[in-house]
C-alpha cells in the first residue's frame, strides 16, 4: 500500500513537472542559512544594498532575530525598483524574503517581455499578518523562462531581501529526468517483487 501512496505522489510531481503552468507557484522555508548576497544590476529610488542592520521605519532586516543577525540583505524603499538580470533563461527564483507585504512585487521578465508579476498577498495571509515572520526561503516559479526580474514596493517602505538566485533552464531537465528515472527504477522493483 505504501508504494503505491509513493508511486501515485512521485507520478504526480513528475506530471507537474512536465506541465506548462497557468499561475506562479512558490513554495517556503526557513531562510537559516543566506547564500552570498547578490547586488541588483540596476536600481531606482532608494535601494539598500548589502545592509546588516534593520533601520526604523525603513527596513527590517530578514536575520534581526536569527542566528545570523548581521548577515548582508538588500532593500527596497518605497518606490523605488531592484533589477536583476541573469546571463541565461531561468525558470524560477529563489530568495530569502524579509517581511512579506501585500506592496512587495516582483515582475518576471524574458528580455522587455513581461511575463508576470507576483505579489507578496498571494503568499497568503499566514506570512502578511504575522510580522514575526522573517528570513523565509521562497522558491517562485510559474512563469516560463525568464532572464531577468525587477523587485518593487510601490507606495510603502520595504521589499528586504538576500540571497536572490534562479534555477536555470537546463537544471529543471535534468531534475525532471532523474524523477524519469527514479520512478522507472521504482516500477522495475513492483515488477521484481
Amino acid at each position: 500500500m505504501m508504494m503505491k501512496q509513493v508511486s501515485m505522489l512521485a507520478a504526480a510531481v513528475v506530471l507537474s513537472l512536465g506541465t506548462a503552468a497557468s499561475a506562479a507557484t512558490i513554495s517556503w522555508g526557513d531562510g537559516s542559512s543566506p547564500g552570498d548576497n547578490l547586488d541588483p544590476s540596476s536600481m531606482t529610488g532608494a535601494v539598500l544594498v548589502d545592509a546588516t542592520t534593520s533601520i526604523l521605519n525603513v527596513s527590517l532586516s530578514p536575520f534581526d532575530g536569527s542566528a545570523i543577525p548581521n548577515a548582508e540583505f538588500n532593500s527596497v524603499g518605497a518606490d523605488a525598483t531592484a533589477t536583476y538580470v541573469f546571463s541565461s533563461l531561468r525558470t524560477s527564483l529563489s530568495m530569502i524574503w524579509g517581511s512579506v507585504d501585500t506592496y512587495n512585487f516582483i515582475d518576471f521578465y524574458n528580455g522587455v517581455t513581461l511575463l508576470g508579476t507576483f505579489n507578496g498577498a498571494a503568499a497568503g495571509p499566514i506570512f502578511t499578518s504575522n510580522r514575526a515572520l522573517t528570513a523565509i526561503l521562497a522558491t517562485i516559479g510559474g512563469f516560463g523562462q525568464f532572464d531577468s526580474v525587477v523587485l518593487r514596493s510601490p507606495g510603502a517602505n520595504a521589499f528586504e531581501h538576500a540571497s536572490v538566485a534562479a534555477v536555470p533552464v537546463p537544471a529543471a531537465g535534468f531534475l525532471l529526468i532523474g524523477a524519469l528515472g527514479g520512478l522507472a527504477a521504482l516500477r522495475r522493483r513492483r515488477k521484481t517483487a
